[in-house]
């Protein structure tokens, strides 16, 4: 080597011993290729080690062989090019030895070297920071679409609650009538209304949970002992020609995260992996106690060294081109025929994970299957948190109370019209005195004049500098003993961001059915 390079001349300058040695001593991969044949004159010790070649190896090589095929007609028409000077060929594919590919940058310039027209080549691996540009691209698109989503789920919402409240109204007064009169034809009507508006509101609801502003209730939780609760469910899912199995670690640690959401999460990835399977095929849910150390960084980029209890659920259906997993959160991107998915599921799943302040890792092969990996933080926890994560399992819906309201008086704040005119006219019906406001000044004007009032129901977003919460600790400071219910579409940036609802408050979520407001209004009205 240091006897070949006396013999570089690049223009009419002759390349001296220090040139050479900065050659061989330069940091980044740097070589010396013919550029009529294109086989490699010369190469450093920073190729070497880069591209896993013996430096013999490199000698009896061309530059085609580190290119992946498709880029060779590109290559030969830069090459052709060439023209004298330093030369910014810019970005390119070169391939390991191991057959990994690396993103390089190139710099190059035309040189005489022993006699031979070449040309030396500097290459800069921007791999890692070529990914740390697109994921950070990619994570700026998904938090400007979940601002959006949230926006719209919450008006959504708002017209959701006057449909759904005015549809059951309209089913109760005709329930009565008998079959073939006209008011029946109303009732049914009135029926698929009302389950229209039922499945816009589930619709809002994932478009919240990929938002990440639904409000979650995280606990201890046993992902082993939820995963068994819901086997006989999951295996209805898979039906008997998907083989489902069971993967668990048996000394799982705790995490904190909402159950009743997780169990939605899993339920979303097994369909998933169902409808990834045309035919016959398996699925595996599997638990694990992970520890990240440093150095598992580079093949974990996203997720930071820790413990973690991991969930994950394999399948070996078609896999996922690359071309999809590059937009495989985005909400409504679905590679499924029209009507057949909402294009939500992953999205969905996403929007949980990180507002759970977990982790998401998906691998997937074309043709041999994916693996999708949640990573929760592990919880350290006593002996009576184990008692208790034993029992995590989602609520069930408890029994409506007996509602014995004695005519209180509520203040009603809602900054739109249609939806403070539907709760003023529930609340009315059912004996109470109400009063209602369109935002926060008036709200707080009425409750000095009238120091009855014993309920303040608010939205959480008044369309205000000051929002729902802010309100309600006015209030409280204005009145004593002040009950606060909240509602709103929309509530998880407000309260789960700022250390979940403040004491002697409660939340009905929009949009809500006339039973569910009602007994919100009840219990919160017979809080101690």
């Amino acid at each position: 080597m240091e006897q070949t390079v006396q013999f570089w001349r690049i223009g009419r300058h002759t390349v001296n011993a220090d040139h050479s040695l900065l050659f061989t001593c330069h940091p980044d991969p740097m070589w010396v290729y013919d550029l009529e044949t294109l086989a490699f004159l010369a190469v450093n010790d920073a190729a070497i080690r880069a591209y896993g070649y013996t430096r013999q190896e490199f000698l009896g090589m061309t530059i085609r062989d580190i290119r992946p095929t498709e880029d060779i007609d590109r290559l030969e028409q830069n090459i052709s090019a060439l023209d004298s000077g330093i030369d910014q060929a810019g970005s390119w594919t070169h391939i390991h030895k191991s057959g990994a590919r690396r993103t390089v940058d190139i710099t190059s310039e035309v040189i005489e070297f022993m006699g031979r027209r070449a040309e030396l080549v500097c290459a800069r691996d921007v791999t890692e920071q070529r990914a740390m540009t697109e994921r950070l691209a990619q994570a700026r698109k998904l938090e400007a679409i979940g601002i959006l989503t949230g926006g719209i789920a919450h008006d959504f919402n708002n017209l959701l609650t006057v449909i759904l409240g005015n549809s059951e109204l309209i089913c109760e007064l005709t329930k009565s009538s008998q079959e073939g009169e006209p008011l029946q034809d109303i009732h049914e009507l009135a029926s698929m209304v009302t389950l229209a508006a039922e499945r816009g509101a589930a619709l809002t609801q994932k478009l919240l949970t990929y938002a990440r502003r639904q409000t979650l209730a995280p606990r201890l939780t046993d992902v082993n002992n939820l995963i068994r609760n819901i086997d006989p469910v999951l295996r209805q899912v898979t039906g008997p020609a998907i083989a489902l199995k069971l993967t668990l670690e048996p000394a799982l640690w705790l995490c904190h995260v909402d159950p009743q959401r997780l169990e939605t999460v899993i339920q979303d990835l097994v369909i998933n992996s169902v409808q990834a399977m045309p035919s016959r095929g398996s699925v595996e849910i599997g638990t694990a106690n992970v520890v990240l150390c440093e150095p598992s960084l580079n093949t974990y980029a996203n997720i930071p060294a820790g413990e973690y209890v991991l969930l994950s659920v394999s399948d070996d259906g078609h896999g996922i081109p690359g071309t999809v997993m590059e937009r495989i959160f985005e909400p409504f991107f679905t590679t499924r025929a029209a009507g057949k998915h909402s294009g939500l599921g992953l999205s969905v799943v996403h929007g949980f994970v990180k507002q759970s302040a977990a982790h998401i890792h998906i691998a997937s092969s074309v043709g041999q299957g994916t693996t999708v990996s949640l990573y929760f933080p592990m919880m350290r926890s006593t002996h009576s948190d184990q008692s208790q994560a034993e029992l995590a399992t989602p609520e069930t819906s408890n029994p409506a109370p007996s509602r014995d309201n004695q005519g209180e008086s509520i203040l009603v704040v809602e900054d739109d019209l249609l939806v403070r005119r539907h709760v003023t006219s529930l609340l009315s019906a059912e004996g109470y005195q109400v009063k209602e406001a369109s935002g926060p000044d008036e709200a707080l004007s009425l409750l000095a004049a009238h120091p009855e009032i014993s309920l303040l129901l608010t939205d959480v977003f008044l369309g205000t500098d000051m929002d729902g919460r802010q309100l309600a600790e006015h209030a409280q400071r204005l009145r004593k003993g002040l009950r606060v219910l909240f509602c709103s579409g929309y509530s998880g940036l407000a309260l789960s961001g700022k250390g979940g609802l403040p004491d002697g408050t409660s939340l009905v979520s929009k949009p809500y059915t006339r039973d569910a407001l009602l007994d919100a209004v009840w219990t919160t009205l017979k809080k101690h």
